[in-house]
Formats: C-alpha cells, sequence, structure tokens
C-alpha cells in the first residue's frame, strides 16, 4: 500500500483526448508532479488517483471521490489537488502504528480509497447473541457468545472482481476454557456456501496457529491446505489474500502490515471452482464438547481492497 504524496503547483495540460474509461493519460511535461504514486489530479471535474508515472504518462483510477468519469479533450488543465480522502489517507499514513508506510489502522477502505462499514457488507450471523459493530475509531468489533459445542463463522462478505488484493489487521481475546481457542481473519467466497478461510487461531495455551482453509460451509471445515504455528509480539496481526484474476490465489502474514511472508498459493479454481467472487471477514469460537466454548471479542482494525 503505497503513501500518499504531495507537491506544490503541480499543473500542466493534458496532451491527448481521453475517452471516460482510459486508465492512463499523457500531459505535456510532468516535471512539476510526484515520480511516483499516489497522487490526486483534478482534470475537468473528475478525480483521478495517480497509482504510477513513467515519463509524462500517468496511470489512474478513474472517477475516484465519487465524482464522475468523463471524456477530457486536448489541452484540458491537469491539476494536482489537496483533497478529503487524500487528507484522510495522510492521517492514516501519519498512524503511529503505520510509520513503515503499510497500510493504515483504523481504516476500512475499498480499492477507490472509500470508506467501509459494517452497512457494507451482507453479515451472514446464525449465532444468537453474537454481534458486529462499527467502533468509534474506524474499526469493526466482533463478538461471539459462549457455545456449547462445533462452530459456526460470523461472516461479512461483499462483492469483488479480480485481480485484487486483500488487507486486514486484527487482535482477539477469548474467555478461556479447555480445549478452547477463538478463529478470525480473511475469507474468500463463491456465493455457493464454500469459501476460502485465510486466519489465526488463538488457542487456550495462548499460541496462534496460521491457517488456510477449505470451507464447504459456515460450519464445516473440509480440510487445511496449511497450518503452522506462528509467534508474534507485535501489536495487531496482519493477514493478505491475492487473487492475480488469472491463475494463482496467494495467502501471506505480516507483523507490521509491510513486510510479508507468503505462506501458501494454490489455484484459484482449486476449491473455488470459478475463483473468488467474494471477499471479506469471519470470527468464531471454537472449543471440544467437554471445554464448552469462550466468549470472543475481535476488532478488525484494517481492512484494505485493492
Amino acid at each position: 500500500m503505497t503513501r500518499e504524496l504531495f507537491h506544490n503547483n503541480s499543473t500542466n495540460t493534458l496532451e491527448y483526448t481521453i475517452n471516460s474509461s482510459v486508465t492512463t493519460l499523457t500531459v505535456t511535461s510532468a516535471s512539476s508532479f510526484p515520480a511516483s504514486g499516489n497522487f490526486r489530479l483534478l482534470v475537468d471535474s473528475e478525480i483521478m488517483l495517480v497509482t504510477g508515472v513513467s515519463s509524462n504518462v500517468f496511470t489512474v483510477v478513474r472517477g475516484y471521490e465519487s465524482t464522475t468519469a468523463a471524456s477530457h479533450t486536448s489541452g484540458a488543465t491537469v491539476s494536482s489537488i489537496l483533497t478529503s480522502g487524500s487528507l484522510a489517507r495522510w492521517a492514516a499514513d501519519l498512524n503511529h502504528q503505520r510509520l513503515t508506510g503499510g497500510p493504515p489502522v483504523g481504516r476500512l477502505l475499498d480499492a477507490s480509497g472509500n470508506a467501509l462499514t459494517s452497512a457494507s457488507f451482507t453479515v451472514t450471523n446464525g449465532v444468537t447473541g453474537a454481534t458486529v459493530t462499527d467502533g468509534p475509531d474506524g474499526t469493526l468489533l466482533g463478538f461471539y457468545p459462549a457455545q456449547s459445542s462445533g462452530f459456526q463463522f460470523v461472516t461479512l462478505l461483499r462483492s469483488i472482481s479480480a485481480p485484487f488484493s486483500v488487507v486486514t489487521a486484527l487482535q482477539f481475546s477469548f474467555q478461556s476454557a479447555a480445549d478452547v481457542g477463538f478463529w478470525a481473519g480473511l475469507l474468500l467466497a463463491d456465493g455457493s456456501g464454500m469459501s476460502v478461510s485465510h486466519s489465526f487461531f488463538l488457542s487456550d495455551t495462548g499460541g496462534f496457529n496460521l491457517a488456510t482453509s477449505k470451507m464447504s460451509s459456515n460450519t464445516s471445515e473440509s480440510a487445511n491446505y496449511t497450518q503452522n504455528f506462528v509467534w508474534c509480539n507485535a501489536p495487531y496481526l496482519w493477514l493478505k489474500a491475492e487473487d492475480d484474476g488469472s491463475s494463482t490465489l496467494t495467502f501471506s502474514f505480516s507483523h507490521d502490515g509491510y513486510n510479508w511472508n507468503t505462506s501458501f498459493s494454490v489455484s484459484r479454481t482449486d476449491w473455488l471452482s470459478a475463483g473468488p467472487s467474494q471477499c471479506g471477514l469471519f470470527f468464531t469460537t471454537l472449543g471440544s464438547a467437554s471445554g464448552g466454548q469462550p466468549n470472543g471479542l475481535v476488532t478488525f482494525a484494517s481492512y484494505i481492497e485493492g
């Protein structure tokens, strides 16, 4: 996730006419603009996010911050602009936990940089007493009440188109009993009920397991792709899932959201026959019938689509 960049007096003109759908534009001279993304442009009344610079050519995301992508004629003024969205991103970049330039904490954002809340997801919750609420600091809070046995995911899903990446940072805790734990992380799904989870599991012994699993439903795990013990003393646990749109799903974890370790990769159609069409979050407690299940609480401190 690239930090927001700013530059004074960055104004030029459009070299060629563009339509409303192209994702590159050429200016007469880019010398007064930042040498790389990300920064924001105003062309007529359309805001664009510049994600890459090559000579005088900008790679852009069109219709940013709820503006409308439109055609623009040669000679139109192209200006770097300070917007409410760029200020929000700048504030997130300055978060004291995020000085590395990784994804921001306290921000839930779609691929266009628009803020998300719990209402942005389709929430599936078949557990009496389980709740999903918006935190006061731009986070999502999930509560899972004690159960007698088994598990059932509480899921938060959104439609998404490949290629994509999605990142989350989370913290969780639970009231422990024997042979129980709390399970939370990212979920990729295809709308049929089948999904792939990429998650951390916190056990009653205090250790973390990093697992990528094939789920046949919200109450049934088919098999683990991979499961490994990890140790992390950072404030947040970071997870990332990527779909290249052609062949591969890649799953990673991090202690800071900036330095990533790839834990597993697999064909995007191995379990989900057409690949993922939804992404989001899930949480649940997990325990044996003898130990019972605890109350669990998870904070999703970051959720960033890209």
